[in-house]
């Protein structure tokens, strides 16, 4: 059996939603030093989904986008908690900063019945700037790594260029 394959035209760094319910879902951030037709705009974070019911289709719907200020060098998606429903993205920036957003901030496809992560619909309404939950200097380089912790899920590590180590949220 042939697998089915789907892209996106983005130069960018990935990572996949944890949560089971939208394991569909892959969020890309524009990538440091990235070279192509999306390289000259402002860096953003994209959320798109992977699932269709046209198994002809092979492009990947973006479902939300915010603007960043910084281009990303590395990407995680975290489960979150009652408040993010949709998950904790952050983002490690080629500045050396780390940058955590609310995934259902981003996400503003809203099917016939309802949103995808129905309770942050009005979180939503309130503008793209409000998906930037916080930003901070943590390393002297580009990070080069981050992960949530699987079992401890306000817990984030992430790894600079300069060989620190740095544990947060």
């Amino acid at each position: 059996k042939m697998s089915m394959s789907k892209h996106m035209k983005r130069s960018g760094v990935v990572a996949w939603c944890p949560k089971p319910e939208l394991a569909s879902l892959i969020v890309c951030g524009t990538g440091a030093g990235s070279l192509g037709d999306f390289s000259a705009s402002a860096p953003q974070v994209e959320v798109f989904s992977v699932s269709s019911s046209d198994p002809q289709d092979r492009t990947m719907p973006v479902l939300g986008a915010a603007e960043v200020t910084e281009r990303f060098h590395s990407i995680a998606w975290g489960k979150g908690d009652a408040g993010t429903p949709c998950g904790l993205i952050a983002g490690g920036m080629a500045n050396g900063s780390v940058t955590v957003l609310n995934a259902g901030a981003i996400v503003k496809y809203v099917n016939s019945q309802n949103s995808l992560c129905e309770p942050d619909i009005n979180f939503i309404s309130r503008g793209e700037d409000t998906a930037v939950l916080s930003a901070t200097d943590k390393h002297v380089g580009p990070v080069q790594g981050l992960d949530f912790n699987p079992n401890q899920p306000n817990l984030l590590a992430s790894g600079g260029a300069e060989a620190e180590v740095s544990k947060s949220f």
